[in-house]
């Protein structure tokens, strides 16, 4: 989400922009706004790569959900090793490129068809799947080498007998 000191410094560089390069504009291209509009995508593309903060996906009510209904039924501890599961891989797709990022968080969280995703990302359908493949192997390297990092602590036999 852009902040309005953000929104308020892209709208500034696009008027700046808009005076010093106006002459790019080609008719044929497309409309004024399109243009306008490409610049200041352009911006905040620039902008979130400078500050790069992390963003929740937009999925989270689903994980929610489905960890609320699963606390009823599991222990405390399996809870926390659950949660730190959800969490490492939050983590893993937060730290994907950002096109395989959108194929995953639409594709897997969102459930979309590729059809739908290929319309949202304006790009084709073979692509969508390509890198979504190539997202799913990232993933998992991503996800091998964090549990490499953090080893599992032992069972003690007493983590139910917490009350």
């Amino acid at each position: 989400m852009i902040r309005a000191v953000s929104a308020e410094e892209v709208t500034q560089e696009v008027f700046i922009s808009l005076l010093k390069n106006g002459d790019r504009y080609k008719p044929a291209k497309g409309d004024v706004p399109g243009f306008v509009f490409g610049i200041a995508r352009n911006f905040v593309r620039r902008l979130k790569k400078r500050e790069h903060v992390y963003q929740g996906l937009p999925c989270n009510e689903a994980l929610e959900k489905l960890s609320g209904s699963q606390a009823r039924t599991e222990g405390l501890s399996a809870q926390v090793i659950r949660n730190q599961g959800v969490e490492r891989v939050r983590t893993a797709i937060a730290s994907l490129p950002d096109h395989y990022r959108q194929v995953i968080v639409l594709c897997d969280l969102c459930e979309l068809t590729y059809v739908e995703v290929a319309a949202r990302l304006e790009c084709a359908v073979g692509t969508v799947r390509s890198r979504l493949n190539r997202a799913h192997a990232l993933l998992a390297q991503k996800l091998k080498q964090s549990r490499k990092r953090q080893p599992e602590l032992p069972a003690t036999g007493t983590e139910e007998c917490l009350i």
